[in-house]
């Protein structure tokens, strides 16, 4: 029904007392059940990246998709959520070097790794200092390289903390901007691969998911939870437990299933080379495990506290923005300008992103309710909840949060826009990009996701 409904909104030259009919009948359709709205855009998204394989210089097939883990863990089956563990039998295929089937990676996380895997893999990568060094053209940064633009931007969402906001972004350009590679985070990187602390911890804990992954094993379990109790069955403090558990979690949160294609980037010491496969593993466990467990009310790789039915194999966008509004937090901004500028740069991230697959003309070029525009309503419905959890944490309080109410504030408050010709929607952007952002906050509307969780916000 929503589909049909969308399509005739896309031609409908009717009058506005129609459309807003329509427009509420959609609506009102897509949030009947969040867990199924979630499974039909994860499939979209799938087919809105149809250009990813040209860029791959291949064709679509189903063994490209198996080979590229990103593309894989976007498809809502099974099948494709077991496969992120597939060796690779052609070159072409083999994006994911830290990969393998579970029986060999288990002995390679435990440091049995046979000599010709490290000849193949030995000499590749490059130091922190190399990679750093290589800028970015995939994101474009112009909104918030200007303190005086992103109080602007801070201030469509908080005016008391606008001045922490405005901060915020500016420490979080410092830390995630991309380099030409999409590696975000450096610094966490060179934190957990130089650091001998984290191995054990890590190897604990990606076996540990790997036998729930095997197993089907998730009820009553989650991800914090796994790896924080690993570190500290190797002996770490809470406390220390804690820091470590977000690290970790930060350099999952910037790969996603692709978190061994970025590995593969960086040179590590003989004795951290398990480490890789360690984190590897654990990034291409998720998608199968959140699938499983998500029509429970509660995704494995989502904290005890916060409650969602949504899945569509991106918990990534959930932690980075959780972590960069703790790491604001603990280091002194007020909880509130912390969330807020989290939840900006993320918001930033889905408005003007071209990484592999994006595009910011096609929130105006295809339907209002499509299944691209509802990837931006999911995506930014778990980072505004993340916002509003990373500041609480970073405080040592967890109020319980429901993300599907949240991403239901974000549908009923977006509105129908006509459609526009690529053409047109790039003019929107090379003008001053106000009316293109305006153009965009009028079809998603996420700030008002954002404003939902706030009530969460323990100041």
């Amino acid at each position: 029904m929503a589909n049909s409904l969308v399509i005739c909104t896309a031609s409908s030259s009717g009058s506005n007392a129609n459309i807003g009919v329509i427009e509420e009948v959609i609506k009102k359709s897509l949030i009947q059940n969040i867990h199924s709205l979630c499974n039909k855009t994860a499939l979209g998204a799938t087919k809105s990246f149809k250009d990813v394989p040209r860029l791959m210089g291949t064709t679509i097939t189903d063994e490209t998709i198996v080979g590229n883990a990103w593309l894989s863990s976007l498809i809502p089956d099974i099948e494709h959520k077991e496969g992120l563990f597939k060796e690779c039998t052609k070159r072409q295929y083999c994006y994911n070097a830290y990969t393998s089937t579970i029986p060999k990676i288990r002995k390679y996380i435990q440091g049995d790794i046979p000599p010709e895997v490290v000849k193949r893999l030995s000499g590749q990568g490059y130091t922190l200092e190399e990679i750093a060094s290589k800028k970015s053209s995939h994101l474009d940064l112009k909104f918030v390289s200007n303190e005086l633009v992103r109080r602007a931007v801070c201030s469509g969402v908080t005016i008391l903390n606008n001045s922490d906001c405005a901060a915020g972004l500016g420490k979080i350009l410092e830390y995630a901007a991309p380099n030409d590679s999409e590696i975000t985070g450096l610094s966490s990187y060179k934190e957990v691969l130089s650091n001998p602390k984290y191995l054990k911890g890590t190897q604990r804990a990606a076996l540990l998911i790997l036998d729930r992954f095997e197993k089907n094993k998730v009820s009553g379990s989650n991800l914090f939870d796994d790896i924080f109790q690993s570190f500290k069955k190797e002996g770490m403090s809470s406390k220390d437990a804690d820091n470590a558990t977000w690290e970790i979690l930060a350099i999952v949160a910037s790969g996603g299933p692709n978190t061994s294609i970025r590995l593969r980037s960086f040179k590590v010491s003989e004795e951290q080379k398990p480490l890789k496969w360690a984190l590897s593993a654990i990034a291409l466990a998720l998608p199968k495990l959140d699938f499983i467990s998500a029509k429970s009310g509660h995704p494995y790789s989502m904290p005890p506290n916060i409650t969602t039915t949504c899945d569509i194999g991106k918990p990534y966008h959930f932690w980075m923005t959780a972590y960069l509004a703790r790491k604001l937090t603990k280091e002194g901004l007020s909880p509130m300008g912390s969330a807020s500028a989290a939840y900006l740069a993320q918001k930033g991230y889905e408005v003007k992103s071209t990484t592999t697959g994006r595009d910011p003309n096609r929130v105006f070029t295809q339907d209002s309710f499509g299944d691209w525009n509802n990837v931006l309503r999911v995506d930014t419905a778990f980072s505004s909840a993340a916002a509003v959890f990373g500041a609480n944490h970073a405080q040592g309080k967890i109020p319980r949060m429901n993300i599907d109410e949240g991403l239901k504030k974000i549908i009923m408050a977006g509105s129908i826009q006509p459609k526009l010709s690529n053409e047109e929607a790039q003019k929107l952007w090379n003008g001053s990009g106000r009316s293109a952002y305006d153009r965009w906050n009028k079809i998603i509307n996420s700030d008002s996701g954002f404003e939902y969780h706030l009530k969460s916000l323990v100041n």
